[in-house]
């Protein structure tokens, strides 16, 4: 057993036993869907910088994976990110009641049901940035929406070539992201309540599971106000990556993708989907990212329309350029902070 808070042997076994392999393809598919994500990947990255105006200095790497490929690269992700952060240091100590196999087999399940529903991945973490496409998952949504392989492949690839643009002009932001992480970790846990509050937040969740919050708004309710305050920033960024990502695809988009309106159309419907599946998106946290795409586009699209795209792109120049949580449900705020009209603009609309 690991002398750390969590055992990563029983996280990766636990993981790799609740992963379905997923789809039912056969491997001449496979090996055509693979060699076209490479392609798409490496097509989308002009397309981007010629619409962002973020250029890509240098090509991550490209990985097109299985299920259990990606969890092991989630896995190596958070190591990296608690280590880097601190994270092991602190709950290492006041986590002490839960043994690392426990704390392990529950996080091991987590990311195996968030496993099945990604279908790219950036990792903008450790020595070399990975974009990672995951095969099975891809051709599963493009079946069950019906809609063309080649350009579904294409959409996605956009998006996630935005995230790679977006981390190549804001070098700062892993650094960023993993003080978010820190601060959050750093505020005292009470030892004795730590698991009777888990539970009873857990019941919360699913008994308000279709309130109108997410989960990580009713988390940032409970928790201590240094942590709110961290957990509010990382969700102002993680709305700007995503929703700036959401809005560069689909300008790409109609250049390249004939069907655009017809996928976004659809993929916006699976992605409202509800019942049980939006009970147990909630308890996953992943209601929170489906929030982000939809408020950081918004907030794009407004400081786009209102000044154009070089403005938005100030928001990747530093800490001090990001919105906050409140300038991202207010661009005009925002756009008045960081780039305020200059005289001469001002004259010149009179």
């Amino acid at each position: 057993m690991s002398d750390s808070w969590i055992d990563w042997d029983v996280v990766r076994n636990a993981a790799r036993r609740a992963t379905r392999p997923g789809g039912k393809a056969s491997q001449v598919e496979i090996r055509q869907a693979v060699a076209e994500l490479h392609a798409c990947a490496e097509q989308a990255i002009d397309l981007v910088a010629g619409e962002s105006h973020l250029p890509v200095a240098a090509h991550a790497r490209v990985w097109a994976v299985d299920r259990p490929s990606i969890v092991d690269a989630n896995i190596d992700n958070l190591r990296y990110m608690f280590a880097e952060s601190g994270v092991d240091e602190v709950l290492g100590g006041a986590l002490g009641a839960l043994s690392a196999k426990a704390s392990g087999v529950a996080t091991g399940v987590a990311l195996a049901a968030i496993t099945g529903r990604v279908l790219g991945q950036f990792i903008p973490f450790g020595a070399r940035p990975a974009l990672y496409l995951v095969v099975p998952n891809i051709m599963k949504c493009e079946h069950d929406l019906g809609v063309d392989p080649s350009q579904f492949r294409l959409w996605v690839c956009l998006h996630e070539q935005t995230h790679q643009a977006q981390f190549g002009r804001a070098s700062w932001l892993p650094a960023y992201l993993t003080d978010m992480v820190s601060r959050a970790a750093a505020s005292e846990i009470d030892e004795q309540g730590s698991l009777s509050e888990l539970w009873e937040q857990l019941g919360a969740l699913v008994r308000k599971a279709n309130d109108g919050k997410t989960s990580m708004d009713r988390f940032i309710e409970k928790a201590p106000p240094e942590v709110a305050e961290a957990l509010q920033q990382a969700t102002a960024v993680m709305s700007l990556l995503e929703g700036h990502a959401d809005v560069m695809m689909d300008a790409v988009g109609p250049t390249v993708i004939p069907d655009l309106a017809n996928i976004r159309a659809k993929f916006t419907k699976r992605r409202a989907k509800g019942g049980w599946s939006a009970t147990v998106t909630k308890l996953m946290g992943m209601d929170a990212k489906m929030a982000q795409y939809k408020d950081g586009a918004v907030f794009c699209r407004a400081v786009i329309d209102a000044r154009g795209i070089d403005v938005l792109n100030l928001a990747f120049e530093g800490p001090a350029t990001l919105p906050s949580i409140d300038e991202l449900r207010n661009p005009d705020a925002w756009i008045e902070r960081v780039a305020p009209p200059l005289l001469g603009d001002v004259l010149g609309a009179e």
